[in-house]
């Protein structure tokens, strides 16, 4: 992985610090040994056993130490790549959105951009660092005893370690990884039920539909389930095995150390050693049970993050700017599904710079969906759409947002304060260009009321703060946006007249001298458009305002 490489040194800081811990537990478990059996034999003298005492506590406090370092290391490394993976996520995410967000429920991608990233957290602890302290051990400890003891037992200890730690789980690897590759998608479609159940509690509960959409959740959690025992069972089996072939590996130590014993090329004090050498040795493999299904899972997990095929936002990799504030399309065709009807159908017409069109047509029949063409939030392939003259899809995005500004009629307001959701508008707006756009949309009664003044939260969805003072907000982050074209679609839908009227009329104000495209099914009083386009059937029809 790409978001891998600024952490490289860390990562191999990490592997050496486990390689050296995996030493002292070695040379531990040797010298202990190798005490216990030399102080049998009663010594003449405890000066004999020096070496092997200062041994003793040299590797325990070494393995205590190197391990917590290991551990202090893999954790660092893990949250530099958490904190630039969550960023990279965000950023690709962002150049595909909206699109893209209509292939997945609301739980499925908060369980990727949550779950799927915690496990990708803990690729390198579960994942990567077990199988790089695999490679290291099962070179280093038969190395040591077929160098310093005999190579018969540095042969026989790596064999053991190959069958144990390769050999035996990659013949059910495939099974284990299949499912472990399942369960970030499984989990995906439980999040996402469940959020959509918990979502429309209050009309499932009216509907009397509540017992069977929560009974499709308990399906999708029992898929779930299965799949998880699935797994589990798979690395239960395998660390059986893995305890077999360690016991034996042990066994077979120690009977060709006692053989070299009886031959008198090997000290019978080191017969201990030997054993006890292997079955620590044997402490490298353990991890690999998790490894491979942490693999698994990790490798489903970055599959989902990447976001592969997904329709990419126009623009998002452009770097062309626009000369001027005029529209044009011409003869554009759209539909979201490359099966389905045109969703609109050869439509042409433009509008000049400073121009206001009033957009009007039945329900459904792609007037948003145009203005989120123009707004270049979802990719066109036919047709041509051109602003200031040239093609919006070549155009860079940030030179795009410059000039145009969206007010729908679904205002989406964050749980933080006012101040912070109106200046998304223009991030790092000052206080006096914040209080300015307040007065023009008319929000600054309500300002004086609050408790807080700007810095008052709004809660969450912006709960606290009614429908016209929420389009206001709206309104007030297309002022502090500069944005020269104005697509305003339905933005008094679902508000009372009084309301609707209060609206409009600000919006009438700030609209002046620039280029605006109105959509809408009331009627407007008091505007003024030079043309009035009709969308029906994939159709659109001009005609002078």
């Amino acid at each position: 992985m790409a978001v891998l490489r600024p952490c490289r040194r860390q990562i191999l800081g990490a592997a050496l610090l486990s390689l050296l811990a995996l030493g002292c537990a070695l040379g531990l478990i040797g010298t202990s040994a190798y005490l216990i059996g030399r102080a049998a034999q009663h010594p003449a003298s405890i000066l004999l056993l020096l070496v092997p005492i200062v041994g003793v506590r040299f590797f325990s406090l070494g393995r205590a130490v190197s391990r917590y370092a290991e551990r202090v290391r893999a954790h660092d490394v893990t949250l530099r790549v958490l904190a630039r993976l969550k960023g990279s996520v965000f950023a690709r995410l962002e150049r595909l959105a909206p699109l893209a967000l209509l292939s997945g429920s609301r739980g499925d991608w908060l369980r990727r951009l949550g779950a799927d990233v915690d496990r990708l957290e803990s690729f390198y602890i579960d994942g990567a660092g077990p199988a790089l302290a695999l490679s290291a051990g099962a070179l280093a400890a038969p190395a040591f005893l077929a160098v310093a003891y005999a190579p018969v037992l540095g042969g026989l200890l790596l064999l053991g370690l190959v069958v144990a730690g390769v050999v035996l789980p990659l013949a059910g690897v495939a099974r284990l990884t299949g499912a472990a590759r399942r369960l970030p998608e499984l989990r995906g479609t439980v999040a996402g039920r469940l959020v959509d159940v918990v979502a429309g509690m209050a009309d499932l509960a009216a509907m009397g539909a509540g017992a069977r959409l929560g009974a499709r959740v308990l399906a999708a959690g029992d898929e779930e389930l299965a799949t998880q025992l699935r797994v589990d069972r798979g690395a239960a089996v395998l660390a059986g095995l893995l305890t077999l072939v360690a016991g034996a590996t042990a066994l077979g130590l120690t009977a060709v150390g006692a053989e070299l014993v009886r031959r008198g090329t090997l000290p019978g004090v080191l017969l201990a050693v030997v054993a006890l050498f292997a079955v620590t040795a044997f402490e490298v493999v353990t991890p690999v049970l998790r490894a491979y299904p942490a693999i698994g899972e990790s490798v489903a997990a970055m599959e989902r993050l990447s976001f592969a095929g997904m329709p990419r936002r126009p623009g998002s990799e452009a770097a062309g700017e626009a000369g001027g504030d005029d529209i044009a399309v011409d003869h554009l065709y759209f539909r979201y599904d490359p099966g389905a009807p045109w969703l609109l159908e050869d439509v042409t017409a433009s509008i000049p710079a400073g121009g206001r069109v009033l957009l009007t047509g039945p329900s459904g029949e792609g007037k948003s969906t145009l203005v989120a063409l123009l707004a270049q939030l979802v990719p066109y392939r036919h047709g041509s759409i051109r602003l200031g003259g040239a093609e919006l899809s070549g155009l860079a995005e940030a030179g795009v947002r410059r000039r145009m500004a969206v007010v729908s009629q679904r205002t989406h307001l964050f749980a933080a304060s006012l101040e912070r959701n109106l200046s998304l508008g223009r991030p790092g707006a000052s206080a006096e260009e914040l209080e300015a756009a307040v007065r023009r949309v008319h929000l600054d009664a309500l300002v004086a009321t609050l408790p807080q003044g700007l810095k008052t939260p709004v809660g969450r969805y912006g709960r606290q703060l009614s429908g016209g003072e929420a389009q206001r907000v709206a309104v007030a982050r297309a002022l502090l946006a500069g944005a020269s074209i104005l697509l305003l679609d339905e933005p008094t839908a679902g508000l009372d007249a009084a309301t609707a009227q209060a609206v409009q009329a600000t919006l009438r104000e700030i609209a002046s001298g620039r280029t605006v495209l109105y959509v809408t099914h009331e009627p407007l009083v008091g505007w003024d458009f030079d043309a009035i386009w009709h969308l029906a059937d994939g159709r659109l029809t001009v005609r002078r305002g």
